[in-house]
This record gives structure tokens, sequence and C-alpha cells, in this order.
């Protein structure tokens, strides 16, 4: 039973690195945010935008830290529940 739960959480734990690893680009987004040309040549659009996208940045970078974190302690506990 130990050896199936380790190969579940060492699976567990490549797929959460795969979704963290594809997160959707703020470029992706921005055509939407502003299609026409005019819109992107806007000195304050394109401030509003990279005011935006730094800050997706510092959100993406807080959540990766969280994940690692709560992978962490998930490990901390499957260590703990075979020691005992």
């Amino acid at each position: 039973m130990g050896k199936s739960n380790a190969k579940q959480s060492k699976v567990s734990f490549e797929q959460r690195h795969q979704t963290r690893t594809t997160d959707l680009e703020l470029e992706d987004v921005w055509p939407r945010l502003g299609s026409s040309a005019d819109t992107t040549q806007d000195p304050d659009v394109c401030s509003m935008f990279l005011d935006l996208k730094h800050s997706f940045n510092k959100m993406n970078t807080k959540m990766n830290l969280l994940m690692d974190r709560i992978d962490r302690l998930k490990d901390k506990v499957d260590k703990h529940d075979k020691t005992n």
C-alpha cells in the first residue's frame, strides 16, 4: 500500500507541475483587450496593459510559491503517515 501511495503522489506532483507550466500568458489575452490598432497605440491603454501584466506576473509568482509550499506540506504529511 505504501508504494502505491508514493506512486500516486509522484504522478499528482508531475500533473500539478505540468499544469503550472501551461499557465495562460497575458499576451494571449491582449488581442481581446484591444483589437483595433488605434486602441493598442493609445499610451494610456499600453500603460494599463503593462501595469496589468506586472500585477499578473506578481500574482502568478506568488501562486507558484504557494503551490510549492503546499506540495512540501503534503510530502511532510505523507512521510508522517508512513512512519505511523
